[in-house]
């Protein structure tokens, strides 16, 4: 398991069934600040860190895009690859990697070394994304960029050469007495059938969409659990049976109608380090990491339950000291 954050990458093994972890390392990056994307390549060999991006506005002299080779016996990273002047959000699709940057979509192709080669660049029709995921069910990249005109939900669709184009964005704007109302989504996910999608705010709403065969999407429900507060991140477990979201000082669990896309609160569960801003359920659905971005916020690790709620593991020995923007393994 990796965690990002500040000038570093920390590196633990994990063990999915007892939750217990043991530090690897820490990294230095190379130049990535706030390594707020990490993704792990589709053979496990390397893995791709680039800069926090909030919407079109990228930190100052933090735009790098960085691989590291990743020790199959250890978990140890070395660098092999960086390219300055990137930031955004990377997915695996397909075989290509693919950045979803202020300046458009960049799809690499990644050698047997970790080298990447640029084989497609589209430019942004709306603006940058945030949210970005890889929906292998629609093949499509979803995200959620914004602009004058609204708040976008957008499926661009990966072909075989590596080139990305937008199919649909959908404004989820509503028209109210008051005038348009937009919710703004910082983070995104799809259920396991690809028919729905749900997204979080920064006024914390969880809010469920249907999608359409034509990728455009539908609101169905929007749902606040929390009075004045924000919700920062979302995630869904691997029996796409439950949906987990980060709401203020709370992980909220929720229970997906997979007929109707419908939420209901299964349960409110304190999450003391607040700022919450990311959250990951692990390969073997038994655990759910919350990242926080607070001075010492870090890491905490939630055992799942059969009934969607989750327990906080009494002694998180994965638990990191300071902010953590990302997490993957």
């Amino acid at each position: 398991m990796y965690l990002g954050g500040g000038f570093t990458i920390t590196a633990f093994n994990f063990d999915p069934t007892s939750g217990a972890s043991s530090s690897v390392g820490l990294f230095a990056t190379t130049g990535v600040l706030n390594p707020g994307a990490l993704a792990v390549s589709p053979d496990a060999n390397y893995l791709i860190a680039t800069s926090a991006q909030i919407r079109d506005r990228a930190i100052a002299g933090a735009d790098e895009l960085d691989v590291y080779s990743i020790d199959r016996n250890t978990g140890a990273l070395s660098p092999v690859y960086k390219s300055p002047g990137l930031t955004g959000h990377v997915v695996c699709a397909k075989s290509y990697l693919v950045l979803d940057s202020v300046a458009g979509f960049l799809s690499y192709s990644m050698n047997s070394a970790g080298q990447l080669s640029v084989v497609s660049s589209s430019k942004q029709q709306i603006g940058a994304g945030t949210g970005t995921i890889y929906d292998s069910v629609n093949q499509v990249i979803w995200d959620a960029p914004a602009s004058p005109d609204g708040a976008f939900v957008q499926a661009s669709r990966v072909d075989d050469s590596g080139k990305v184009t937008t199919v649909m964005a959908t404004n989820t704007c509503e028209s109210t007495s008051q005038g348009n109302v937009c919710e703004f989504l910082d983070a995104l996910a799809i259920s396991r059938d690809g028919r729905y999608l749900f997204g979080s705010d920064s006024n914390g709403n969880v809010l469920a969409y249907r999608i359409n065969s034509d990728l455009s999407v539908a609101p169905l429900h929007s749902y606040h659990p929390v009075q004045f507060s924000s919700a920062s991140a979302v995630t869904m477990d691997q029996s796409g049976n439950f949906l987990y979201s980060i709401i203020e000082g709370e992980i909220v669990s929720w229970k997906v109608d997979r007929s109707s896309g419908s939420l209901t609160v299964v349960q409110h569960t304190n999450f003391s380090p607040g700022l919450g801003n990311g959250l990951q359920v692990d390969s073997s659905n038994q655990w759910l990491f919350a990242n926080s971005i607070s001075a010492n916020g870090g890491v905490t690790t939630f055992k799942l339950q059969p009934d969607g709620t989750v327990q906080l593991l009494a002694s998180p020995k994965d638990s990191s000291q300071g902010a953590v923007v990302s997490v993957a393994f």
